[in-house]
Order: C-alpha cells, then structure tokens, then sequence
C-alpha cells in the first residue's frame, strides 16, 4: 500500500509539473457578450490565460472586476459582486455595477453583461431587483434576473424577472421574482443587463441589484412590539397592590 501511494503521489507532481494538474474553477462567473464580437468569460480570480477568458483584475474573493475594450464599447468600469462579499448562500444578494463608452458612432450594436453563481441554499425565497442609471444617446436597457434549479450557471428559466426596457437618459425601476421550492437542494442565481445602441456615440451606466426581499411589514411590527408589549405586562404586575 506504501508503495503504491507513493507511486500515486509522484504521478500527481509530474502531471502538476507538465501542467496536465485541473485547475480548481470559482462557481462565480461573469460573461460579457457583444453581437459584433462575441462573448468573453471572466471567473472569480481569473488569470485571463485560457482562451475566450480575460483576466479579473480584483483580488476580493466574491467580487470580479473587468475593465477593457469589447466590441464598439469601451468597458471603463464593470463590478460584479456576490457572496461572500454580498449576502451568504442562505442570503443571497448579487450587485452589477457598468460604465460603457461608445466613442465612436457606427453600426447599431447589442451588448449584454452577466454576473451568475452557484450554491444558493434558501428557498422558497422572494428576491428584489433594483436598477438604476443613465443611458446614453440611442440607447435602452433590460435588466433581468433569474434562477436555475439545477445549480449550471446562466439558467434564469425556472423563475425570473425583468425591468425594463429603460428609456435613452437617467431611469429607475424595481421588480421581483420568487425562487420556488427546491427541496433543499442549492440553486444559481443570475443578473443580466442587456444594453441597446442604434449606433450612437455616448456613455451608459447602471447598477443592478438582487437581494432578499424583507420580512412583512406587519411581522416585523409585531415582532418589534413584542418586548415593548412584554415589559407593558412586567409593569402591571408591578402595580398590582400585594394583598395583606
């Protein structure tokens, strides 16, 4: 037995060494798709060697930071954040955040940016969504969100919802969606923003936001009411004369 675990251990140095060795791949992902020039893949922690990949440029476990050229648009700022930064897998909470620039007016042009992660635990679950920013001269966004009961990254078919399309200028919208029951086995969740240009130069820029929708209003008066109401019943017993 010896023998053959140490066989077994010098096989793995050599495949690490020849650079055969699996590299460990992030469940977080992000992927930026332009109808001109294709999609780019960028992972927590990527290094930007492998093909189709670029590299993230933040050193935060939980948050992918790409900053480039692609297609017609230069991607000045693009945040994606997730957990363990944002929200936990019972928790789950996802922010978006995009600078574009198209400096130069040309052919009308589709880009679409996605955050999605896998291992989500809670559900059934309600789910806000929130967008806000500014789009540029010929331009309309749509934000949408969704969950994937299988746990694959980018599958928003079992539940979802959308805002939007966002007019050309400043905008703000909300919206919902609910994960359904998935007997307690994880999820992925995904945001995606799809940004429309009819071939203008300007800049666009938004924030996309999933996080847990909060408890009902009315339990969480009742819950906040319960130790007021607890020391209300302490103070009249305190006034009840002591009999004789």
């Amino acid at each position: 037995m010896n023998a053959l675990k140490k066989l077994a251990l010098c096989l793995v140095a050599v495949a690490a060494l020849l650079g055969l060795a699996t590299p460990a791949q992030a469940t977080f992902q992000m992927r930026i798709t332009s109808s001109t020039a294709g999609t780019i893949v960028i992972d927590d922690g990527d290094t930007g060697a492998a093909v189709g990949h670029a590299a993230d440029i933040s050193a935060i476990s939980g948050v992918i930071l790409f900053s480039g050229s692609w297609g017609a648009y230069n991607i000045q700022v693009n945040t994606g954040e997730s957990k363990p930064v944002l929200g936990s897998a019972a928790s789950p909470h996802m922010d978006l955040s995009y600078s574009v620039n198209r400096t130069i007016a040309g052919a009308a042009e589709t880009l679409s940016i996605e955050i999605s992660d896998m291992g989500f635990t809670s559900s059934p679950t309600s789910l806000n969504m929130l967008y806000g920013g500014t789009n540029g001269a010929g331009t309309t966004s749509t934000y949408l969100a969704g969950t994937g009961l299988n746990n694959a990254l980018y599958n928003t078919g079992d539940a979802s919802g959308t805002i939007g399309p966002e007019p050309t200028g400043a905008y703000s919208g909300t919206g919902s969606f609910a994960v359904p029951n998935n007997s307690g086995n994880p999820y992925s969740l995904t945001l995606k923003v799809t940004i429309n240009n009819n071939g203008s130069a300007g800049i666009s820029s938004g924030d996309a936001e999933l996080n847990p929708a909060p408890a009902p209003a009315g339990l969480v008066l009742a819950l906040t009411g319960l130790p007021v109401l607890g020391i209300g019943a302490w103070l009249r017993r305190r006034r009840v004369p002591t009999a004789a």
